[in-house]
């Protein structure tokens, strides 16, 4: 990955992840400030793709990967805060010190969600596009080394420990230019929420708050052909230019349900409980808060 030096100007931020907890809904918010620039595509990836690519990781999503592809992301919009939000910057050990070297006075943004929901969430967004048909008992019982299933494990469990993911950017970034916000945060406390990014950005308010949208909510499919149907991408990308965005969830509400956890084994739950306990008290010192409605 190339980068270049004395840019004149450069992303002043990076919403980093985590993954389902809450980075699309922040980028969406973002987006809607003006004097904010976000890239014109959520999770461009650049400075992550060549980590991407050496895994193989199934999702085969278009990657950024020159300079004037990155740069174009940010045209149409002139001045402004540029910001972007990648959720594999979290988690590849890399990242955080390209980020650094490309701008040190960049702020970070990373937003967490508990660890088994979020586990949940993404297992069922990868099985609505059709990426997964083994349940998500069996690819905990693979394990992490599995050939078939061992980067599902990666992507729904292994990203849910994170207090080495954000240590890294803490033993780079100064910490006043870290930010850590909890996926609650921004349900419960929106407003309270938006008013502390928008101070940490030193941006000024929002001349009316946009309103609150379900963006990227995990969504099962009210019948088998509605589900079928979506696990194909060209269906998937028709639909989004024929309806564009907003058009298209108000279409997703009638045939999709919101995300439903399926119930499971007392027994299975426990283990996943004890796989993220101490990670979770080392969080809450990292971060300075308690997490009591972590820990199962």
């Amino acid at each position: 990955m190339e980068v270049r030096a004395n840019e004149p100007e450069k992303t002043g931020f990076f919403i980093v992840g985590a993954a389902k907890a809450g980075t699309s809904a922040l980028h969406y918010l973002l987006s809607m400030h003006p004097e904010v620039t976000m890239s014109s595509v959520k999770e461009p990836n650049y400075f992550s793709w060549d980590l991407i690519e050496q895994q193989q990781l199934y999702y085969n999503a278009p990657q950024v990967r020159s300079d004037n592809a990155y740069e174009a992301l940010f045209q149409g919009k002139e001045g402004g805060l540029r910001g972007e939000a990648s959720v594999s910057y979290l988690f590849y050990p890399e990242v955080a010190r390209r980020l650094y070297d490309y701008n040190p006075k960049a702020k970070i943004i990373i937003i967490l969600r508990e660890p088994i929901a979020r586990a949940q969430s993404h297992y069922g967004m990868d099985r609505a596009l059709g990426l997964i048909d083994t349940s998500l008992a069996e690819v905990w019982n693979n394990g992490a080394e599995h050939p078939k299933t061992g980067l599902h494990f990666q992507q729904y469990f292994a990203l849910g420990r994170y207090s080495d993911q954000i240590e890294r950017y803490l033993n780079v970034f100064p910490k006043k230019q870290v930010m850590v916000l909890l996926h609650k945060d921004l349900r419960e406390d929106r407003k309270q929420t938006i008013d502390r990014l928008l101070e940490f950005l030193n941006l000024g308010p929002y001349p009316e708050l946009p309103a609150e949208e379900e963006v990227n909510t995990g969504m099962t499919a009210r019948n088998v052909l509605v589900a079928k149907l979506y696990t194909s991408k060209p269906f998937r990308i028709l639909l989004k230019r024929i309806l564009g965005n907003r058009l298209g969830r108000a279409v997703k509400k009638v045939f999709f349900t919101r995300e439903q956890v399926n119930s499971t084994p007392y027994a299975l739950m426990n283990l996943w409980s004890q796989y993220y306990l101490q990670d979770i008290k080392r969080l809450e010192q990292i971060i300075g808060r308690k997490l009591d409605a972590w820990k199962r």
